[in-house]
């Protein structure tokens, strides 16, 4: 078996890993803040609706908060992606609006919703766009058929291309350093574009939630952002097993870690592998030098 073939089926072990776990216990897996704020998020979508402004708003506040995408730093920035969400769900069914581009990027008109700007600073100077925070309320509008844009699937997507030692990326994904460099509507297109083509490469029937979530969990962890990848009580063992200071910070580092010292993934098959993909491709594709 071929290395290509190797790295290519150990992803598509834990995606089916994923799978079965949802299969057997619905949307739930894992005790962690991820899987709890997920599912308080699916509850309140359940309960209100696409058509009312204030339902609108309350949704995208709430997806902020969890999220943190920040959009609350901008003011009227979640009231004006409110509205034109109203105004889209008053055209359009919104779902089915969502999963139309998902699946054709490049024949879908009327991207304003993503290319326009929203919200302004405290001297009135106009923000940017809010492709992010739309991305995650069509990802819960749709039950999970919309792709989720953010930093940290731009960071990952790469390495995970290369993890598997594929031919070049596409020229329509278009990236500077680690970070999508195209702008606006734009974005989306080639985003989605770019996840499409990751999940024929994957193929097996992969849906956006499961590959999101591999990227997810695999780059929290690769940024040593784990509060919200573990529970409290695995968090502290670790905590206090694993860290290095940099000017009064605690940094955790998945190089300095022997998997083997985490009890806890003895009994998590899915964040163990998450863990150990996070191991392999910093240790191949270093996001940042350890700092001491």
């Amino acid at each position: 078996m071929s290395k290509t073939l190797t790295s290519v089926n150990y992803l598509k072990e834990i995606l089916s890993l994923i799978k079965n776990g949802d299969d057997n216990e619905g949307s739930k897996y894992g005790n962690n803040t991820y899987s709890q704020d997920k599912n308080v998020i699916v509850k309140i979508f359940n309960s209100t609706d696409s058509k009312s402004y204030a339902d609108i708003l309350a949704r995208l506040t709430l997806i902020d908060s969890m999220y943190s995408t920040q959009m609350n730093r901008r003011y009227y920035a979640l009231e004006e992606i409110a509205t034109k969400l109203y105004k889209y769900s008053q055209k359009y069914d919104l779902a089915k609006w969502f999963i139309e581009l998902a699946k054709n990027p490049e024949n879908s008109n009327d991207l304003d919703l993503f290319a326009s700007k929203y919200g302004i600073d405290k001297k009135c100077n106009t923000k940017g766009v809010a492709i992010s925070l739309i991305s995650k309320y069509a990802y819960f509008e749709t039950k999970f058929n919309f792709p989720i844009y953010d930093s940290i699937a731009c960071e990952m997507i790469p390495d995970i291309w290369n993890y598997c030692e594929w031919e070049d990326i596409p020229k329509y994904i278009i990236y500077e350093g680690k970070t999508l460099k195209v702008k606006g509507d734009d974005t989306i297109i080639a985003f989605i574009k770019t996840i499409n083509s990751l999940i024929d490469k994957l193929g097996g029937g992969i849906s956006y939630d499961h590959l999101d979530r591999l990227l997810w969990f695999v780059g929290k962890i690769r940024r040593g952002n784990l509060s919200l990848v573990l529970n409290k009580e695995q968090y502290c063992k670790t905590y206090k097993i694993y860290k290095t200071k940099t000017k009064n910070r605690d940094i955790f580092y998945i190089g300095n870690i022997s998997l083997n010292d985490l009890e806890y993934l003895q009994t998590d098959n899915v964040l163990c592998h998450f863990f150990n993909l996070a191991k392999i491709l910093e240790n191949k594709f270093p996001s940042r030098k350890e700092k001491k």
